[in-house]
């Protein structure tokens, strides 16, 4: 599985707020990228919170399978 897919799906899965979870989705689709995602100051701290979970954890990929079958190519 692909990090950028892994990252997506953590920041989706692991926040409450609309539009974490709206760019999650724009991650995932590649309408947004990692490095735009590191300049914004709002959505740094929960991008750098997912990247340490996902190389302390690792995560499990077939539910970010099913994640990417869920939510790839939707429009936001």
């Amino acid at each position: 599985m692909d990090r950028i897919s892994c990252l997506a799906y953590l920041l989706y899965h692991f926040n409450i707020e609309k539009n974490i979870k709206d760019t999650a989705v724009l991650l995932l689709n590649g309408d947004i990228n990692l490095k735009q995602l590191k300049k914004n100051k709002k959505m740094l701290p929960y991008v750098t919170e997912a990247e340490k979970y996902l190389k302390e954890y690792g995560i499990n990929t077939s539910m970010v399978a099913a994640f990417i079958d869920e939510f790839m190519l939707i429009e936001i």
